[in-house]
């Protein structure tokens, strides 16, 4: 009978060394479909701007459920990043030991693999008086109550608000072109309700109000309960402290109407067009 070959033997090195070389070719293999990777991961990220929409919406009608004159909280999604990074190397870095205890000085021997995934959503919380009175009043017609007054300082700065003549240089006061208007003359055909947002100062760019509650739909198409109560079908649920909301298939119509007139009032900024310059950022490597 032939004895085996020690480890150490040139058998068991030859061996060892051309299973590294077989793993090596397998984890190159793996390590060239980053652009699968990154398919997947993009269309995965993707998929999350809406679900982090509808659960801030039904977040904030828990929270308001508790305290109707509360400030709802929303975040602007700007600019995103997915990115896959693949690394494969055949050295050092390797776990396969081929040439211990010889004078080659090398340990170990083989192959090695790295990836890494970067994805992230950049986020800009809205804290613009305004639009927090126009959020507020949105998610209380979404409860079924009436708006509450604007404060006098959002109502002022309404009134101030320049009108489309006032950007040409010609100003509309008691018929008078290029005089100084009086600040509080809010007199006349041009005037603007306290309540409402004048977007003749925001190029376009703004709702009012009172055609923003219009798009809200009524009450009935979500529930508020404890944790107990959410059944298990809900399609989204939100939550505040112990209070949770939810919507079923039923409610996911109007939860997505109601979201998508929300985003009017955080997306639309004064003077932007097409959405301005936030997307989603998306790159591979090998």
């Amino acid at each position: 009978m032939i004895p085996p070959d020690p480890p150490g033997g040139p058998t068991g090195v030859f061996m060892r060394t051309l299973g590294a070389l077989v793993v090596a070719v397998g984890l190159v293999g793996t390590v060239g479909c980053t652009h699968h990777s990154l398919s997947r991961n993009t269309v995965q990220t993707t998929s999350t701007v809406m679900d982090i929409q509808y659960r801030s919406v039904l977040a904030n009608l828990a929270l308001l459920s508790c305290h109707p004159e509360a400030l709802p909280n929303h975040v602007h999604l700007a600019d995103g990043v997915v990115q896959v990074n693949d690394r494969a190397g055949f050295g050092q870095a390797g776990g396969f030991t081929t040439f211990a205890g010889t004078d080659f000085g090398i340990d170990q021997f083989g192959p090695s693999g790295q990836r890494q995934v970067t994805e992230q959503w950049g986020t800009d919380a809205t804290t613009d008086p305004e639009r927090l009175y126009d959020l507020q009043s949105l998610y209380r017609a979404a409860l079924g109550t009436a708006p509450l007054p604007p404060p006098n300082s959002i109502a002022h700065l309404r009134r101030q608000k320049p009108s489309a003549d006032d950007k040409s240089g010609v100003r509309s006061s008691g018929g008078a072109s290029g005089g100084a208007s009086d600040p509080a003359s809010t007199g006349g055909g041009g005037s603007t309700p306290s309540g409402s947002s004048n977007s003749g100062g925001d190029d376009g760019r703004r709702v009012p109000l009172e055609v923003l509650i219009t798009d809200v739909p009524p009450p009935g198409w979500y529930h508020i309960g404890c944790k107990k109560d959410v059944p298990k079908d809900a399609c989204y649920v939100g939550r505040w402290g112990d209070r949770y909301a939810w919507v079923t298939a039923g409610g996911m119509p109007q939860l997505a109407r109601f979201t998508a007139t929300a985003l009017l009032v955080i997306k639309l900024k004064p003077g932007e067009r097409g959405g301005g310059k936030s997307g989603l950022a998306v790159t591979g490597g090998q």
